[in-house]
């Protein structure tokens, strides 16, 4: 999973240098698959604003621009890009600046009239096509007026998108699933760093109009533990504002609009999850999770028509399957700009299932991977309520009162023991009972000491804890593997001989 650092610091203070952090991360947690600033050796890339727009005399697909760089003067730059307009704020590759790929930019003319640089499209400083938004495949980016108008012509471009932000990819192994999130790094990180995280918090504001009055809902408990069901209406669907897209797209993950980006900021947050639906293009109101009918024919959001087998678990409405609960929506709820209202679903899916669908149609999405591996059962109803509430702020709908839940099974924290003797006997040291007692507390681990004794509560956020093995391996790697004593196997030697049937042969 990519991590972003300045992510990372709004849950608590880096001092450390980024490097270091890595390296403390490999040797505690996961291994660390590359470290980077997207930026690379870009240079010069600055914010400008476009003055005025020209035809080329000699072109009928380029135009002539001045634009102002913060300079003295404006700088002339010749375009090919059709969506330039006067007004606009943009990217400009200056004159000796270096952009994607190594490319360095120098004045030059097109068609016998000067160019002092270049206007630039994401692609075109680094950004991959898979992650760059859609509405600007075919020209260059332009901000929108919300954040053009906090924005400095002359400012480094390179920064105002983020990509001066250091990632940190970690590999994750399948029993740390917890990882697959901004807040289960975030209290990994905490230990490490011995500091104290600081939760993502918001307001949910609601509408007297009841969820329950909108839709309902039925989900069999062994097909999805926990179901529930958000309504936000009078939502409109456009852009995110920078700030979200730059959370997505240095996490890989392209923008699409407000809405669907929201589910993403969540599902990247809490490792939960979420689906949007457009309420108004539902077949009926009354959602149901159920298992698939063999041979239903569901369009999935990449485009392609897929037939279900009875093992897939689906999501219908008027017993129409629209999508493959966990893996992926279907077309024919898909949230576009004419959308108006929107339900939101936060769910657990049974994970064999996941995994049987993600396999059986070669359709491994985020969600899938997340839900085969496990998720905090505690957050999947936050996230949903977060996801409204962030909705209804960036989208301006309103959240109808309440949730409408199929299914919220009640989660009992697991106890586990071990003692003190117990773990220096694995581990070979001589670890006090003060010092496992401040390792607890660095993970922020409930638990009871009694003349060595750990009774420990297991926080539903750590759900590959479960017997004391578990609890002496968090010891161990937060002591620090390399201050384990080293020693040599032992054993009884016997010399080496042939067995009676081998000398015979012999």
């Amino acid at each position: 999973m990519k991590v972003s650092v300045n992510w990372l610091r709004d849950y608590m203070p880096i001092e450390v240098p980024v490097n270091e952090l890595a390296e403390k991360i490999s040797r505690t947690v996961v291994e660390i698959e590359g470290q980077y600033q997207p930026q690379g050796n870009m240079k010069n890339v600055v914010i400008a604003k476009v003055l005025s727009v020209e035809p080329h005399p000699d072109s009928d697909h380029m135009a002539i621009t001045q634009v102002d760089a913060g300079e003295a003067e404006p700088i002339q730059i010749v375009t090919g890009a059709p969506n330039v307009a006067a007004g606009q704020t943009v990217i400009l590759a200056k004159h000796g600046s270096i952009i994607g790929g190594g490319q360095k930019i120098r004045k030059s003319k097109l068609r016998g009239v000067a160019s002092n640089g270049m206007l630039a499209a994401l692609q075109e400083i680094g950004f991959e096509d898979k992650v760059a938004p859609k509405n600007f495949e075919e020209g260059i980016w332009v901000f929108d007026e919300v954040d053009a108008g906090e924005l400095t012509p002359g400012e480094d471009a390179l920064h105002v998108l983020g990509l001066d932000d250091d990632i940190i990819e970690t590999g994750i192994t399948p029993n740390r699933a917890d990882l697959f999130s901004m807040n289960g790094t975030a209290w990994e990180v905490a230990a490490i760093l011995e500091e104290q995280p600081t939760l993502p918090s918001f307001e949910l504001v609601e509408s007297d109009t009841q969820t329950a009055d909108l839709l309902t809902a039925e989900a069999p408990g062994e097909l999805a533990p926990k179901y529930a069901l958000r309504v936000v209406q009078g939502v409109k669907v456009q852009d995110s504002p920078l700030w979200l897209q730059k959370r997505l797209w240095n996490m890989g993950i392209r923008p699409i609009s407000n809405v669907v980006d929201v589910t993403n900021y969540m599902l990247l947050q809490y490792g939960q999850p979420l689906h949007a639906f457009d309420y108004d293009k539902l077949p009926a109101h009354d959602i149901k999770v159920r298992h698939a009918y063999a041979d239903e024919k569901i369009v999935t959001l990449d485009g392609q028509e897929r037939v279900t087998n009875p093992q897939d678990i689906v999501i219908a409405a008027g017993n129409e399957g629209l999508m493959f609960a966990g893996v992926m929506g279907g077309a024919s709820t898909e949230v576009t700009t004419d959308t108006v209202n929107i339900v939101l679903e936060g769910a657990v899916f049974e994970p064999r299932a996941i995994r049987h669908t993600a396999r059986d149609q070669n359709l491994h999405s985020e969600a899938s991977t997340r839900f085969e591996r496990g998720v905090n059962v505690e957050d999947t109803f936050t996230a949903l309520d977060h996801a409204a509430a962030l909705i209804a702020e960036l989208a301006g709908g309103t959240v109808a009162a309440g949730r409408v839940v199929a299914q919220d099974f009640t989660y009992v924290a697991p106890v586990v023991e071990v003692t003190v003797d117990q773990i220096n006997h694995v581990l070979g040291t001589v670890i006090t009972v003060a010092e496992v007692a401040a390792i607890f507390d660095r993970l922020f681990f409930d638990y009871v000491e009694t003349n060595g004794k750990f009774t420990v509560t297991i926080p539903a956020r750590r759900w590959d804890i479960t017997i004391s093995a578990d609890l002496i391996e968090e010891v161990a790697r937060l002591y620090g593997y390399d201050n384990l004593p080293a020693t040599l196997p032992t054993g009884a030697t016997t010399p080496g001989k042939l067995t009676v049937k081998q000398a015979l042969i012999r």
